[in-house]
């Protein structure tokens, strides 16, 4: 049996907003390629003020994009980008360029032929659908230049996109759902498409080692049911929406909601303002929690605290990471149907999976949940934990070097 070489692996990451699912996808399957004995350059491009580049460390840099204008583009950092990345291909003489989320991709396709390297591009979401969940309303607006902006930015991202997948070499898409999204929106072929879901981390996700109201109480909460959202608060969430369902359920059940967000995005602050009115408009003053802030393993007793987990989401979900780390924490996941929720949730139990995402609906679900026998929560709780045993990110990181193997091997030929 042939033994494979180790391989050199150049990452081109934009983090200005690599945050939450995304951060987590980049920096667990890198370190398990890492652990695998491969060796991983990291170039961290960011879409700041100042055109300034950093050595983080060795095997590690910094590089700042610059401002954007009206398409998320800057030309000259884009170009400084490439020149940045000539000399670490230069200096390490990778075997494979891997290439994450919009614009570093993007720098890299438009100048392809400077580098003679096979080129994955691991994909988070549908550039030109994300833009148009965060700014539909440019399209209702009435000043025209708004309008001809938000059309004239959909139209690039769904220009760029095509141009960067098409010279991509492979493409790692999150799930079926965003396979799918991919191949109906941007016409790419599904053979060129992998997909590598999301993974748990073992030692940051496991089931309590205390009943509930015991680690409730460590956290300075009391013992009435509690339900918690993990999730970026913007609209797309459904985060307002499930604060109505919670005064839906509490017309039957006194219970709290806990939303802890990595951080309060400013692109959205108007919408977490309409969090707060929304939490006034109900009366459910000392019933609604919002913590930002919190590192995995400063999330992990809340996750195992909660006495169910609620994916609220109403549009564009291509995984939904937090799902499996709340189920590896012994906690229950009640999703709506929004991307690839629902198949996540419907194999732990057909009941938990909110058909339509509508407070009414939600309110339901965690009703009927509430409500079910101390038998068959039990049954559930074991088969989420069991489930998410299956979402390794060990195993995860074989199946992207098996993949990036098989891209080269293809590119060779």
């Amino acid at each position: 049996m042939q033994v494979k070489k180790k391989l050199t692996i150049v990452s081109v990451s934009g983090i200005h907003n690599f945050i939450g699912g995304a951060e987590t996808f980049n920096s667990e399957l890198c370190n398990g390629l890492i652990h695998r004995g491969h060796r991983v350059i990291n170039l961290f491009a960011t879409l700041s003020k100042n055109e300034t580049k950093h050595l983080i460390s060795d095997n590690m840099f910094f590089y700042e994009l610059g401002k954007l204008n009206l398409f998320d583009l800057n030309i000259k950092g884009m170009i400084n980008l490439i020149f940045e990345l000539k000399k670490i291909v230069k200096t390490y003489k990778p075997d494979i360029l891997y290439l994450h989320l919009y614009l570093p991709p993007l720098a890299v396709a438009i100048f392809s032929n400077q580098f003679q390297l096979p080129k994955v591009v691991h994909t988070y979401g549908v550039w030109h659908k994300e833009f148009a969940s965060v700014n539909n309303e440019g399209r209702y607006m009435k000043n025209r230049l708004t309008k001809l902006k938000y059309h004239l930015g959909l139209v690039a991202r769904i220009f760029f996109q095509k141009l960067m997948l098409n010279k991509a070499d492979g493409i790692i898409a999150l799930s079926n759902f965003h396979k799918n999204q991919i191949v109906s929106n941007l016409g790419i072929k599904r053979n060129k498409i992998r997909i590598i879901g999301g993974g748990v981390n073992q030692k940051n996700f496991f089931p309590p080692t205390k009943n509930k109201d015991q680690v409730k109480k460590s956290l300075g909460f009391s013992k009435k049911k509690l339900v918690c959202i993990v999730s970026r608060i913007e609209p797309r969430k459904g985060i307002i929406e499930a604060i109505k369902a919670m005064s839906i359920v509490n017309e039957d059940e006194d219970a709290s909601l806990l939303i802890i967000s990595p951080h309060y995005d400013c692109t959205f602050l108007h919408y977490l303002s309409s969090c707060y009115e929304a939490v006034s408009k109900y009366q459910l003053g000392g019933k609604v929690f919002f913590k930002t802030g919190l590192s995995n393993e400063q999330l992990r007793p809340y996750y195992q605290m909660s006495d169910c987990f609620l994916m609220s989401s109403v549009a564009l979900e291509t995984f939904g990471l937090t799902i499996i780390e709340a189920m590896k924490s012994g906690t229950v996941v009640i999703g709506s149907k929004s991307g690839n929720i629902g198949e996540l949730v419907k194999a732990v139990d057909p009941r938990l999976v909110v058909n339509k995402p509508t407070p009414a609906s939600f309110a339901k679900t965690i009703l009927d949940f509430f409500n079910f026998s101390s038998r068959e929560k039990s049954e559930i709780y074991k088969k989420s934990v069991n489930i998410a045993k299956t979402f390794d990110w060990n195993v995860k990181s074989k199946e992207l070097e098996n993949y990036f193997y098989q891209i080269i091997d293809g590119f060779h030929l």
